[in-house]
C-alpha cells in the first residue's frame, strides 16, 4: 500500500466517529497518594456517571478507508460498499495509526477542553465552533 501513487491518495477518504463527553474523557481520574491514605478527603475524586452527557461527532477527510470496527462490518454495510466503494481499503479494527482522522478527533478535544462546559447544549455548540 505504501508503493502507491500520490494520485491513489486523492480518491481515499479516511472516516470515523468520536466521542466527546461534558466532564473529561471517559471518566478515567488518576490520583496519586501515599499508601493507607486512599480515604482522605483530599484523595477523593467525585463522579459523574457516563461523563454527564456526550456529543457523538461523525467526521471524515479526503483520502475510501474504514476499519474494521464491527458496525462497519455489518452485511448490510459491507453490501453497500462493495457497490459503492468496490476499492475499499482494507484496514484493521481501533488502528489509530493507520488512521490520520484519529489526530484530528484529538486535537479537537484539547480545544474542546479549554472551555468551562457545564450542559450538553454548551458541549455541542463549542465542539461545531472547533
Amino acid at each position: 500500500m505504501l508503493n502507491k501513487p500520490e494520485t491513489y491518495w486523492n480518491n481515499v477518504l479516511f472516516a470515523d466517529e468520536s466521542k466527546f463527553n461534558i466532564f473529561g474523557s471517559y471518566g478515567r481520574m488518576i490520583v496519586w497518594r501515599r499508601k493507607n491514605e486512599e480515604l482522605n478527603p483530599e484523595n477523593l475524586v467525585g463522579t459523574i456517571k457516563y461523563g454527564g452527557g456526550s456529543v457523538l461527532v461523525w467526521g471524515c477527510m479526503s483520502a475510501s478507508g474504514l476499519d474494521n470496527d464491527p458496525k462497519h462490518t455489518a452485511l448490510n454495510d459491507r453490501l453497500w460498499y462493495l457497490y459503492n466503494c468496490p476499492q475499499n481499503l482494507k484496514t484493521p479494527p481501533q488502528s489509530a495509526d493507520l488512521s490520520p482522522i484519529e489526530h484530528i478527533w484529538r486535537e479537537l478535544e484539547v480545544k474542546v477542553r479549554k472551555h468551562d462546559i457545564k450542559t450538553k447544549s454548551e458541549l455541542k455548540t463549542v465542539t461545531m465552533e472547533q
